[in-house]
């Protein structure tokens, strides 16, 4: 049995590994063709996030956020859907913990809760525009998500450039939110946010809702085959949407955690490339939960080592993007071939 699941496992396997192999060989040729040391390159790559305990601490940050972006993406991507707007969510979840932490005063701990909670709705009540128009009138998910993110990009910029704007920063952003909605540090020097605590006990939540639940398991089945699933009585109509929601909520609940446990404020451009990588993660990892988590610290190691080359050899910042781009296009690549060769 232990057999078969390695051989099940290696095939499954062989083309992301394919897919990361020519991706990175790709952008050594890049590097060797723009006059880098692609050897010495590849090592600040793979090595800076544990070069010392704050690039460690660094690489655990992106890797809480990074994770709850994937699960963002993948929640609604077993029901077959497709959430783009996670950038959005994560966006609207950050101005509500924002708002919150700005304009509420409460004891800390009620203080912290609340302004979370508002991240959370403000992400699932995103999300919940687009469920309405793919659920109403068939609109496809993946336009309508994608408009949305528009929206909520220039809804950030235009709340932080207002009544709460930081007029000593040259850059759109708020002023600090209150000491009392500021999650607890798990180190205090170098700075660790308590907030990957969550993102991890959010995966392991998710992981036993799909494993063990019966609603797991119709969303699961609305996925596999959801004709199937609505001859033996699952509501697909409801589930689709439904699990866009969540996934709005899961991105929301990023947003908040970054605002109250790492960043402070609401900072234009906050969401960087988390919401690409995410979607990566989610898509490397074939929607399954066990593999998010060892794939969401990869990327992240990438993430901190790339900028490290930026820093150190005087790399282009534009080859992170090229090298998310490449890995992307050789998965979808390798999909379509399985898809293809089925």
């Amino acid at each position: 049995m232990a057999k078969i699941s390695l051989t099940r496992l290696a095939k499954i396997s062989l083309p992301y590994i394919l897919s990361v192999s020519l991706a990175f060989g790709v952008a050594g040729l890049i590097l060797y063709f723009g006059g880098y040391d692609v050897i010495s390159s590849y090592r600040t790559i793979l090595t800076a996030s544990f070069w010392n305990l704050n690039s460690f601490f660094l690489t655990l940050t992106k890797f809480s956020t990074l994770l709850l972006m994937s699960l963002a993406f993948l929640t609604p991507y077993i029901s077959r859907k497709f959430n783009i707007g996670v950038e959005g969510q994560y966006l609207m979840g950050a101005l509500g913990a924002t708002l919150v932490g700005l304009a509420v005063s409460a004891p800390p701990g009620i203080h912290i809760i609340t302004s979370i909670l508002t991240g959370v709705f403000f992400g699932f009540l995103w999300a919940s525009v687009p469920a309405f128009l793919m659920a109403r009138y068939s609109v496809n998910e993946v336009i309508s998500t994608i408009m949305m993110n528009f929206i909520a990009r220039y809804s950030v910029i235009v709340f932080a450039m207002s009544l709460w704007r930081d007029v000593a920063s040259g850059h759109p952003m708020t002023i600090p939110i209150n000491t009392t909605a500021m999650l607890p540090l798990l180190s205090s020097s170098p700075p660790l946010s308590s907030g990957i605590v969550f993102s991890i006990a959010t995966a392991l939540l998710l992981y036993f809702i799909l494993a063990f639940t019966i609603f797991g398991y119709e969303l699961r089945a609305t996925g596999t085959n959801p004709r199937a699933a609505e001859v033996f009585g699952v509501n697909t109509k409801f589930l689709m949407p439904l699990s866009l929601m969540i996934g709005g909520g899961i991105a929301g609940f990023g947003g908040a955690l970054d605002v109250t446990g790492y960043y402070y404020r609401l900072i234009e451009g906050m969401q960087s490339n988390y919401p690409s990588l995410g979607i990566l993660i989610a898509l490397l990892s074939k929607g399954k939960i066990t593999l998010v988590v060892p794939i969401a610290f990869f990327i992240s190691v990438i993430d901190v080592g790339t900028n490290a080359l930026q820093r150190i050899q005087r790399v282009p910042i534009e080859l992170v993007l090229i090298l998310e781009g490449l890995l992307l296009v050789f998965i979808l690549v390798s999909e379509s071939l399985r898809w293809w060769k089925k």
